[in-house]
């Protein structure tokens, strides 16, 4: 948002103008689908209880879960030796509910003033912004598995269709063992007439 450098009140009303342009944003998609996940974050250059705060959170469609945190730990700016939350990540209603934690690196805003404006190679690395590094952890839904659906298959008729055959009756036991001596039999007079032959000739 627009910053407080040409004073608070002048540069109140452009700060409000792009809070009311987001909300039309945010608004227009959840319309749409009221299930989208919609992320607002930056240096809003205002803190949580400012109109143009208010009026995207308290007046709108989004959250901001770092309002959670402790008030000795919600900062991310440190202006005239008082620490203030102008950084922020909001959230819509369906990521809402999936903020699984959030929290504030303190890196930057409680850097010592002298090392501030050592600007050497050496100290330049641990002082790269003015502003801490707010952080929101979302534990996002998993996609749900397609359903795969099973084909359900007939087995085709044959073309004629079959013949039903007639089951084989089990014939009696004597029956069956009187056939096999009667075939031992004829094989044992077929060798002994072959052996007469052979032997008369």
């Amino acid at each position: 948002f627009k910053s407080k450098r040409e004073g608070a009140a002048e540069t109140a009303p452009r700060r409000l103008a792009q809070a009311a342009h987001i909300n039309d944003l945010v608004r227009t998609l959840l319309i749409t689908d009221p299930q989208a996940n919609i992320i607002v974050m930056g240096d809003f250059n205002d803190t949580e209880q400012s109109p143009p705060l208010q009026l995207m959170t308290v007046g709108g469609d989004l959250t901001n879960p770092l309002l959670q945190l402790p008030d000795d730990e919600r900062y991310s700016y440190v202006f005239g030796g008082i620490s203030q939350l102008i950084d922020g990540i909001l959230l819509s209603p369906a990521l809402a509910g999936q903020a699984a934690a959030q929290t504030i690196f303190h890196v930057s805003a409680d850097f010592p003033v002298g090392l501030a404006l050592d600007t050497s190679p050496a100290t330049l690395i641990y002082h790269a912004s003015d502003h801490d590094v707010p952080l929101i952890l979302l534990d996002l839904a998993r996609a749900e598995e397609p359903v795969v659906e099973t084909a359900v298959f007939s087995t085709p008729e044959p073309d004629p269709p079959p013949i039903d055959l007639p089951l084989p009756v089990a014939e009696d036991s004597a029956n069956w063992r009187s056939w096999i001596f009667i075939s031992i039999g004829l094989g044992l007079l077929a060798g002994f007439f072959v052996i007469t032959t052979r032997y008369k000739h």
